[in-house]
């Protein structure tokens, strides 16, 4: 899962799919790609943008954005509100209440981990029913903080935009002509009073759905589970989101990405996992994006 707003940082700045796939023809010396060579370029590349979307690209599965919904949503917000501040032309408080719109696509990820964490929990994907109360506690709000009932129903509703590409290209480790399947997170989304009900395309998931059956142990060999499980995945500590419920979004960001590694095994031990990455990685995991590097390490 992604931060909706990180995805998007920078967005003028990220190559155009056209481009990065014409550079590539012009670095092999040939008028157009195969399909291997495309799926290599843009899984080098790992984000890029179309005419709608706003790419991750992991090679054999890629995730996207609605780049036109987002974008609409910062002409009203993030832009407008940065001349606002040089034009000294609204209150505080008003520009306080744009921000606020704004953590909007902080808070979507971790909705979507809630999602995640209740397809394991309830072992469905239609029909899961999530009650407004639990997702306050997972986030570590309680109920007199009447604000945060509207942000969770904005959030929530963003990610109707979600969608996702699945490149299937491997056979035996080698490469085919792709296919793709195309798809939304969630659909059938309906609120009332105490609940969310929605439905999750178990696509998205990909290979969990064997946990989520109780197929992984049962039907699959170890070779077969290492296979399907390469990608990394891992269990998402939910704590981890009351936790970090008041972090700067780099904080957040870093944290989720600390979270996700399993350490170095020569020097991890029963309580202490150990991560030694460059402070460039980290930096970039963090989404700290200051053209000073010397301010990006401070930041850091």
């Amino acid at each position: 899962m992604y931060s909706n707003r990180a995805l998007f940082s920078n967005y003028s700045d990220i190559k155009e799919k056209s481009e990065i796939l014409k550079e590539e023809e012009i670095r092999l010396g040939v008028t157009e790609l195969t399909s291997s060579q495309e799926r290599a370029a843009l899984s080098k590349a790992g984000k890029y943008k179309t005419a709608k979307l706003v790419v991750r690209d992991f090679g054999t599965y890629a995730i996207g954005f609605s780049a036109k919904l987002y974008l609409d949503y910062l002409e009203e917000t993030e832009v407008a509100l940065k001349e606002e501040l040089l034009e000294e032309k609204y209150s505080a408080e008003q520009i306080e209440k744009a921000l606020q719109k704004l953590n909007v696509y902080k808070l979507a990820h971790k909705i979507a981990v809630i999602i995640l964490g209740e397809v394991n929990l309830q072992k469905k994907y239609e029909g899961l029913v999530i009650e407004k109360q639990k997702i306050l506690e997972y986030l570590g709000y309680d109920t007199s903080e009447k604000h945060i009932y509207k942000h969770i129903s904005n959030a929530i509703f963003s990610l109707r935009w979600l969608n996702y590409v699945i490149y299937e290209y491997r056979y035996k480790n080698k490469l085919t002509e792709p296919t793709l399947t195309v798809g939304n997170f969630i659909y059938n989304l309906r609120e009332d009073n105490k609940t969310f009900t929605l439905d999750i395309n178990k696509m998205f998931v990909g290979c969990v759905e064997y946990l989520i059956n109780g197929e992984y142990n049962t039907k699959l060999t170890e070779q077969e589970r290492n296979e399907k499980f390469e990608r990394g995945y891992f269990i998402y500590p939910m704590g981890y989101l009351a936790e970090s419920k008041g972090y700067s979004d780099a904080a957040y960001m870093l944290g989720s990405f600390l979270l996700s590694q399993d350490g170095n095994t020569k020097l991890n031990t029963t309580d202490t996992k150990v991560i030694a990455f460059k402070a460039e990685r980290l930096i970039s995991e963090a989404k700290i994006e200051i053209s000073q590097f010397s301010k990006r390490r401070e930041r850091l």
